[in-house]
């Protein structure tokens, strides 16, 4: 019987496995580290996304709020007027503007910013994103200002509520009616149209009202003015850390 001496593969030296295993650990680490970069780079791309279409809604914020500054500065003036007629026995050939001053005098628009950005941000979690902690504190500054100046709003509506109980005593609603209804449509009764009473204490109570609106037109103007300060101031930080044009 013939017998067959049975061949032996050569053992692998111990470097031998420690090579597989150093070239495997660095393509497994090479591979984390570049997935790692390119989700860096996605993430940062998105990063600078939201900066850009933010810069566009602090813009028009700012549109909107130079223009309510401006009308707010009208609107003072307006009201002092008003007061000023209201209680003034020379203002009895006047009654035209009364009437004019008197319809605009609850009718002030509050900020309704452009929060498209903003909430796509919070509802998507991506404040996460921005990784420059200075810009990150502005925008939150900048929404937290909004907020308080949502509630000064909401006390000066209410003080337009208060003047509006009033103003029906004083004023005939056909006339408001034909004035129109939109403020930057109203326009002056024609004729010297009269109140619907003379009562001085009644007249006096309205001027009150009307006063409390001033107050408070008068420190939502500047507030504005500084809420439109930092739109401007975190325009330019986004344009500044994103490298914007």
């Amino acid at each position: 019987m013939e017998v067959h001496a049975h061949s032996h593969t050569e053992r692998k030296k111990f470097t031998h496995y420690l090579w597989e295993f150093l070239m495997l650990f660095l393509a497994v680490t090479l591979g984390f580290f570049v997935e790692n970069q390119r989700e860096h780079m996605i993430e940062h791309k998105r990063e600078k996304q939201f900066m850009v279409s933010l810069r566009e809604d602090l813009t028009e914020d700012i549109g909107i709020l130079s223009k309510q500054i401006a009308d707010g500065d009208i609107d003072i003036i307006q009201m002092d007027s008003l007061m000023f007629y209201l209680n003034n026995t020379i203002s009895k050939n006047q009654n035209s503007r009364i009437y004019f001053w008197g319809r605009l005098a609850s009718r002030h628009a509050i900020f309704n910013y452009n929060n498209r950005t903003i909430d796509q941000m919070r509802n998507s979690g991506a404040f996460r994103l921005i990784q420059k902690q200075q810009v990150s504190n502005r925008i939150m500054g900048y929404y937290r200002q909004i907020k308080l100046l949502e509630m000064l709003e909401g006390i000066e509506k209410e003080e337009e509520h208060e003047y509006r109980k009033l103003a029906v005593k004083v004023f005939d609603p056909l006339i408001f009616n034909s004035m129109g209804t939109i403020k930057d449509s109203i326009i002056s009764p024609i004729g010297n149209s009269p109140l619907r009473t003379s009562d001085q204490a009644l007249l006096a109570d309205l001027s009150g009202w009307i006063q409390y609106i001033k107050s408070s037109v008068q420190g939502l103007t500047e507030f504005k003015k500084g809420l439109k300060r930092s739109a401007e101031d975190l325009i330019q930080l986004i344009r500044n850390e994103y490298h914007l044009k």
